[in-house]
């Protein structure tokens, strides 16, 4: 069986729109969900076929109808909200969070500093200029 992939706004409360309210029934070994409750809140889900764990939201949703042992488990604490324009949100596998960041990345002679505008005249700034279709390197 292919698994399915849902978007909820909700947890719990058996509502159109809540992890909970899927029927249960339906649901399949390794299913995966994201729930959206707010802007900058986003959190992902894997369904876990035969855990039988006790409800514990956020980290463990049991559907409404038809649950068995079936429960939605919590697989990340969610994407950060940028402080400012230019922050970088990336996935952080040693503890398996995704984290908000404006702090300059430096990959072999290239650094990357978030900022409002393109810096052409600082060396080793870099920018991509869409109606050229070309990326620039500053240099002083």
């Amino acid at each position: 069986m292919a698994n399915n992939y849902y978007w909820c706004i909700a947890l719990t409360g058996g509502a159109s729109g809540a992890l909970d309210a899927i029927d249960g029934a339906s649901l399949g070994d390794k299913d995966a969900a994201t729930n959206i409750p707010a802007v900058g809140q986003v959190d992902f889900y894997t369904l876990d076929a035969d855990s039988g764990l006790a409800e514990d939201p956020p980290n463990v949703i049991k559907p409404d109808v038809n649950a068995g042992d079936k429960r939605w488990i919590r697989r990340s604490q969610g994407i950060p909200q940028g402080t400012n324009t230019g922050d970088i949100i990336r996935y952080n596998a040693v503890t398996g969070n995704w984290e908000s960041c404006a702090e300059p990345f430096e990959f072999d002679h290239i650094i990357f500093t978030p900022t409002d505008i393109p810096p052409i005249a600082v060396q080793g700034g870099m920018y991509f200029n869409l109606s050229q279709n070309a990326v620039y390197v500053g240099v002083t």
